[in-house]
């Protein structure tokens, strides 16, 4: 899907803030989930020393749970993941790295789920890096309520971030199903780009 918008922009994982990032997404299909896959910016951009990682990046724990009124609940599968160098990203220092979990849990369709990250570092103020997502231009909020950024941060409940658009952002189920958006850049007309094929968001 493209969507308009205003950019893209990040979320540190950790940090000072003790962020703890999500996408809280409703289920396309019945079927075990094999993999989500994100994008990540691992490194400073050039034009930007500060502000995306830190330090050694950070340790994450990714996790797929239940709902539970709205906010992410029971653990349905989940561990500690260290990305995989596939499909890196210059321009942003970045990749879309695929999350496999160690089980494959089922959805079902139309429930919603959560997806979590949370930095396990010894040191996550020091020790981080960054999940981006478009950002809706100035007045607009996410035109797609069945996958939805959400985020915990400095020990407050968690918080739907209406003016984020979880994209790029994908499920891939083990059936052959997949589902959420692919939008990754601005072309000159400031649509979103898909990152397709390229980055692993084939179809999305």
């Amino acid at each position: 899907m493209v969507y308009p918008s205003a950019g893209v922009g990040n979320i540190i994982i950790g940090g000072k803030w003790s962020n703890v990032p999500g996408v809280r997404l409703r289920a396309a299909h019945s079927s075990p989930v094999g993999a989500i896959r994100i994008y990540r910016i691992t490194q400073n951009p050039p034009d930007k020393p500060m502000g995306y990682a830190n330090g050694t990046g950070g340790l994450f724990k990714y996790e797929l749970k239940a709902d539970a009124g709205g906010v992410p609940g029971a653990i349905l599968a989940g561990g500690v993941y260290i990305a995989d160098p596939e499909y890196p990203e210059w321009l942003n220092r970045g990749g879309f790295p695929l999350i496999g979990f160690p089980t494959f849990p089922v959805l079902s369709k139309g429930s919603l789920y959560h997806f979590t990250i949370t930095n396990v570092d010894a040191d996550p103020i020091t020790n981080y890096s960054s999940i981006n997502f478009l950002e809706c231009q100035p007045g607009k909020t996410n035109p797609d309520p069945n996958h939805v950024v959400e985020l915990s941060a400095q020990g407050v409940p968690w918080r739907l971030e209406t003016q984020r658009i979880a994209s790029p952002f994908g499920v891939f189920y083990a059936d052959g199903n997949k589902q959420g958006n692919g939008g990754y850049q601005l072309s000159a007309d400031k649509l979103s780009t898909l990152a397709g094929d390229a980055y692993g968001f084939g179809g999305l």
